[in-house]
């Protein structure tokens, strides 16, 4: 016979809150054209209308809450893609899984690539934005899942 009940879902699925910190969500409209848009990467914005995948304009946040959007893959498979034309939460302050690709330890600072929107750990590079205000808090292992914090509210 079942004795206890979890009242919280299994951690671990990228773009999904952490904990119930403060966070803050806008919402967009996904326009990433040749670039896939993936739940947990960064977007940027040129209008704050709509956001696209990776970039170099305006840091909009990062894609989150997965359950909010539709498998347009048309199979049973996971997936983190997410068609444009949608309205989606990104955001830019509170704390969210996400995958950074890689061993990611606690306290390091996280940049996204322009080309992608992928995140990674450390300084960034050409080609690279580092995050403000962004670190790791829950350390990732070599599949790269790990715990941000980032607080760029009214940045």
């Amino acid at each position: 016979m079942q004795t206890v009940v979890n009242s919280t879902l299994a951690n671990g699925v990228v773009g999904e809150a952490y904990d119930a910190s403060v966070g803050v969500i806008d919402s967009y409209i996904l326009a990433s054209d040749t670039v896939t848009n993936v739940i947990g990467y960064a977007f940027t914005t040129a209008d704050g209308v709509s956001a696209a995948c990776g970039g170099t304009d305006e840091f909009a946040g990062i894609l989150v809450n997965p359950k909010q959007y539709a498998n347009y893959n048309i199979s049973l498979g996971a997936t983190r893609e997410v068609a444009d034309g949608i309205q989606a939460s990104i955001s830019k302050s509170g704390r969210y899984w996400v995958d950074l690709g890689g061993v990611g330890a606690y306290g390091a600072s996280v940049y996204y690539v322009n080309a992608t929107g992928a995140l990674g750990t450390g300084t960034a590079t050409t080609g690279q934005t580092q995050i403000a205000n962004c670190k790791v808090i829950v350390p990732a292992t070599s599949n790269g899942l790990a715990v941000i914090e980032i607080f760029n509210q009214g940045v």
